[in-house]
């Protein structure tokens, strides 16, 4: 899912300050 959605990952870790191996 992470890999589908990376520039989801980046973009909800970047408001919500939290590591990408954080975010499902």
């Amino acid at each position: 899912m992470v890999r589908v959605g990376q520039a989801w990952d980046v973009n909800l870790t970047r408001e919500s300050k939290v590591s990408p191996e954080t975010v499902p």
